[in-house]
């Protein structure tokens, strides 16, 4: 089973399964979903970008890298070029974009994100 939550979570890319897909999906198996995930974001093959929402970690990775390279020069994106940068919708680029913040990666200044100091850097 969690050999099954790491392809789903890859295979989904920036539209991962949600915590209600990934439980429905392991069936009379849904009980141990949650542990089977911190196990996958303790091996580094899986990261919470927000509360029950999973990323790949090599999906994680070139999360940073198109956002690093959208936002070099000084550039700002808004939540909907975010969303349209990740080709996913708003369910996922809202957790995505506040997960970004989060790490330092990027840092909010109204509706718009640029990248922060410490983000250039990585």
């Amino acid at each position: 089973l969690k050999q099954e939550l790491a392809e789903a979570l890859k295979v989904g890319r920036f539209t991962p399964p949600d915590m209600a897909e990934l439980t429905a999906k392991a069936g009379q198996r849904a009980a141990v979903v949650p542990d089977l995930l911190a196990i996958l974001v303790a091996e580094e093959k899986a990261v919470e970008v927000g509360p029950g929402l999973f990323l790949d970690f090599d999906v994680e990775a070139d999360l940073r890298s198109l956002v690093r390279e959208r936002l070099a020069n000084g550039a700002t994106m808004t939540m909907a070029d975010l969303r349209d940068l990740l080709k996913t919708t708003r369910k996922y680029a809202v957790p995505v974009g506040e997960y970004l913040d989060r790490v330092g990666l990027t840092t909010r200044e109204g509706d718009t994100r640029r990248l922060a100091p410490s983000g250039a850097a990585e």
